[in-house]
């Protein structure tokens, strides 16, 4: 990763930016690999720490543009 993750580390907790960047990392390293059970751990964890759905599809686009992964089709391929 040669990028910053789209999180706004002014709005949340030092734990609350562990849980997201968790979340967004698997996704990255594990990419169409993934393991079912630990991908919706992960998922429900950080679905859990977003304020808002602006603000999950804000981070969801920018982490497309930046990684080329759509965190929506992926969770949606698993039924989440």
């Amino acid at each position: 990763m040669d990028y910053n993750y789209p999180l706004d580390y002014e709005t949340y907790n030092t734990q609350e930016i562990l849980v997201m960047i968790d979340f967004l990392s698997y996704l990255e390293e594990s990419h169409k690999h993934y393991d079912y059970k630990t991908l919706k751990d992960k998922y429900l964890k950080y679905k859990k720490v977003i304020n808002s759905k602006m603000e999950e599809k804000r981070i969801t686009n920018e982490f497309l543009k930046l990684s080329g992964i759509d965190i929506y089709k992926t969770l949606r391929e698993f039924g989440l």
